[in-house]
């Protein structure tokens, strides 16, 4: 559970909604509330969770980061140790013929998933 939530900015401009297929909207969703409850198990506290989805005729971008501190950025844990919530994103990505990434970018810990918007279900 949130504490709280402090928002610094709102940078959010849609250019156009569009319905997503349910699979693909479930997985979103999974992905968004996985990633940000990591956020908050993990980061260091103050953490900004920065939310990007990009989007366009064929697939949907999801994209969660967070800035790490230099300790945090070492790899001293596999990405499925205690527990298994990217591993089960992973597979659930993947039944969906996407791909995800997690690890650490520049100095952000981040969580990318592509999913294409058709779906064989």
């Amino acid at each position: 559970m949130v504490s709280s939530w402090k928002s610094t900015s709102s940078r959010l401009m849609p250019q156009r909604i569009v319905e997503l297929p349910p699979l693909v909207r479930l997985t979103v969703q999974r992905i968004l509330q996985e990633a940000v409850a990591n956020v908050i198990r993990h980061a260091s506290a103050g953490a900004e969770c920065r939310l990007a989805l990009r989007q366009d005729e064929a697939n949907i971008e999801v994209t969660v980061s967070n800035r790490v501190r230099a300790a945090d950025a070492a790899p001293s844990r596999s990405v499925t140790s205690g527990g298994m919530g990217l591993a089960s994103l992973a597979e659930r990505v993947s039944l969906l013929s996407g791909t995800l990434t997690t690890g650490v970018e520049h100095d952000d810990w981040v969580v990318r998933a592509n999913l294409p918007l058709t779906t064989q279900s």
